[in-house]
C-alpha cells in the first residue's frame, strides 16, 4: 500500500471517529441538559477512549506526512492541497480532497459543540451554586406580606424556639 492509499485510509478513520466522538457529544448535551451525572461521566470516559485513538492516528498520520514531505521535497508546513499535487492518480486525489473537506467540516463540528457543552456545564453549575446559596442563606429578619386587603404588612420573624413543642407537662 502506497502513502497516499494509507494517507486516505487513516483519514477514513479519522472521520469515523470523529463522527461517533459528534455522536457521543449529542448525547452528553442531553445528559448535561437533564443533570444526568453518570450519563455525563460514562460519556467523559467515551470521549477519553476516543481522544486517545485520536491521538494513535494523529501520530501515525505524522508518519505518513513525513513520508510524503521527503518526496514532495517540502519538510515543513506540508499540508493536503501540496500533497494532492503529487498525487498520481485522479481517482485518489479526488478522495482525498473529498475525505479532507468531510474531516474538516466534522472536526469543526465537534469543536463547537465541544465548547457548547462546556459551557452548558459552565450554566449548570452556575445555576445549582445559585440554588444552594439561596437554599443555605438565612432568612430575613422582616419580611412583607400580603393581608387580606392586599396590602404589604411588615411581620417579625419568629423566632426559632416559638414553633417548638413544649416537652414538659
Amino acid at each position: 500500500m502506497n502513502n497516499f492509499s494509507r494517507l486516505l485510509h487513516l483519514l477514513t478513520q479519522e472521520l469515523n471517529a470523529q463522527e461517533k466522538l459528534l455522536e457521543v457529544l449529542s448525547k452528553e448535551r442531553a445528559a448535561i441538559v437533564g443533570l444526568d451525572q453518570s450519563a455525563i461521566e460514562g460519556f467523559s470516559r467515551d470521549k477519553n477512549a476516543l481522544l486517545e485513538d485520536a491521538s494513535k492516528r494523529e501520530a501515525a498520520r505524522a508518519e505518513i506526512v513525513s513520508d510524503l514531505a521527503e518526496l514532495c521535497g517540502n519538510e515543513e508546513g506540508l499540508k493536503l492541497s501540496d500533497i494532492l499535487e503529487q498525487c498520481p492518480s485522479a481517482d485518489m486525489r479526488k478522495q482525498l480532497e473529498s475525505i479532507g473537506k468531510e474531516l474538516k467540516l466534522t472536526a469543526e463540528t465537534v469543536r463547537e459543540m465541544n465548547v457548547h457543552n462546556a459551557d452548558l456545564v459552565r450554566y449548570s453549575l452556575g445555576f445549582i451554586s445559585s440554588t444552594l446559596a439561596i437554599m443555605h442563606s438565612p432568612p430575613e429578619e422582616q419580611s412583607k406580606t400580603y393581608g387580606q386587603t392586599g396590602k404589604t404588612s411588615e411581620t417579625k420573624k419568629k423566632s426559632a424556639s416559638s414553633g417548638r413543642l413544649r416537652t414538659s407537662v
